[in-house]
């Protein structure tokens, strides 16, 4: 699979850029985010468990936060885990 990717990277105003992190709030609380520019649309299904990092930089002209939230699809998952069994591995789901 390809990698889809949409970013955005602008000056604005406070407020404007509250809107957009409460549009993303509501979008995860639904299950589904939809990203769209200019390049294109990326949608995400985030899973139950994301693992979150958060920094926080201030230095003495700029201060920042960065914060990443990210998940791994349940084949990924599923491929990564180790499972051992009697059964036949191609009647099993991933759910063993």
């Amino acid at each position: 699979m390809s990698k889809k990717e949409a970013k955005v990277k602008s000056s604005m105003e406070l407020g404007k850029a509250i809107a957009y992190l409460n549009d993303l709030v509501a979008s995860l609380r639904a299950g589904t985010v939809s990203i769209e520019n200019g390049d294109g649309v990326v949608t995400l299904h985030p899973e139950k468990n994301v693992k979150v990092a958060l920094e926080a930089t201030q230095k003495e002209d700029r201060e920042s936060i960065s914060l990443r939230i990210a998940w791994k699809k349940p084949d990924a998952e599923c491929k990564a885990s180790l499972r051992i069994s009697a059964q036949d591995a191609a009647h099993q789901s991933c759910d063993h």
